[in-house]
């Protein structure tokens, strides 16, 4: 190598040539060719959209993966025949499990996948606002009430239309307590808490994280997502239903404390009659109590149903308008369409088919008769 040469090009400063035959700044050289620069592409605003849809679809999916994962992993030491023998004698210990496991594995997930959309594509925080008139939230729970006790009735007729066809599905709940301490610590395991976990979830998480793309849009997505995640085919018509109308009271009031006050209410309710069931034996006068109980629910909430609607009219309250051009089938897709989310309906499959394997295997076995 001819130093000198390499020395003179530099005008006798030691470094390299010029680069690409440009002159050196201020009187300096270049040491080292310069670094080329490379730039994202910039994305459409259609793009965009449904980029950070499909982002909010897959911390669904993950959630609702780790929902399942958890279930079975912290479940784990029941297996040893002591704790089993707790669970199944023990009702404060069985509700102590239901209330770690909807904390561990509904609000901490969604949770942490909230944040994490909060820092990457800038979804609101959870709804905490206050409602000023009281008398809108007053009407509005009512309604939220009349929503859930409606989507009740129609999965009633939903399981009964199956029955008719063969098919009965079956459902596992909780043993009913019958000691005063014993009921109120399982209303706290089975009305209050998974209640507060998953509005948090549905309402706080998946929801909020669509909003932006129209509010019916979120609505039912969270409320297809509330549904598919309880794996059965008795509660899922039900959290469908209830999911639009607790959806609809968040978005109408930005507090998700009223979707938890109608989830526990509407919670509360199905233990009531639960205790109903436990200590009434004569069974023509369980009904006439159960007839009246639901009568007075039906008559509350339709009155403050009404009410609502009339407020709503002079408030002219109505939902946000999407904004994006995107399309719902193009939004529909980025949401349940990415790797995650399908993974998630997977296992939701196997757990349907596995939870009502004997109601599918009866329902075959009298079609083959």
């Amino acid at each position: 190598m001819d130093y000198n040469n390499n020395y003179n090009q530099n005008n006798g400063q030691q470094g390299y040539p010029y680069y690409n035959n440009q002159p050196p700044i201020n009187g300096g050289y270049y040491p080292y060719p310069p670094q080329q620069q490379y730039y994202a592409p910039v994305l459409s605003p259609e793009e965009r959209d449904r980029k950070n849809i499909k982002a909010a679809g897959r911390a669904a999916g993950l959630c609702i993966i780790m929902y399942f994962a958890l279930q079975n992993l912290l479940t784990i030491p029941l297996l040893i025949p002591t704790l089993t023998k707790l669970y199944l004698n023990n009702l404060l210990f069985q509700n102590t499990i239901m209330i770690v496991l909807s904390i561990c594995t509904v609000m901490l997930p969604f949770y942490l996948a909230g944040r994490r959309l909060e820092r990457k594509i800038n979804i609101p925080s959870i709804p905490f606002e206050k409602v000023e008139n009281k008398a809108l939230a007053i009407s509005i729970i009512a309604l939220g009430v009349f929503t859930c006790l409606a989507g009740n009735y129609l999965t009633d007729m939903w399981n009964d239309l199956l029955k008719s066809i063969g098919l009965k599905l079956t459902y596992d709940s909780l043993e009913t307590p019958t000691g005063a301490f014993d009921r109120f610590y399982y209303l706290i395991a089975v009305a209050i808490v998974p209640a507060m976990a998953e509005e948090l979830a549905m309402r706080g998480v998946v929801m909020q994280s669509l909003r932006k793309y129209g509010d019916t849009f979120a609505i039912i997505t969270s409320a297809v997502v509330f549904g598919i995640l309880h794996a059965n085919l008795v509660q899922a018509p039900f959290a469908i239903i209830a999911g639009i109308g607790l959806g609809y009271v968040v978005c109408v009031t930005n507090n998700i404390w009223i979707s938890v006050i109608i989830h526990c209410i509407n919670n509360a309710y199905s233990c009531v009659v639960s205790f109903m069931i436990k200590d009434i034996k004569d069974e023509a006068l369980l009904n006439r109590v159960y007839l009246i109980t639901l009568a007075v629910m039906f008559a509350i909430t339709i009155l403050g149903s009404a009410y609502y609607v009339f407020i709503r009219k002079n408030e002219n309250i109505t939902l946000k308008k999407s904004e994006t051009t995107l399309k719902t089938k193009l939004k529909i897709k980025a949401f349940f369409g990415n790797a995650s989310m399908i993974i998630a309906i997977i296992i939701i499959l196997v757990n349907i088919i596995r939870y009502h394997s004997k109601d599918f295997a009866a329902f075959f076995s009298s079609l083959a008769k």
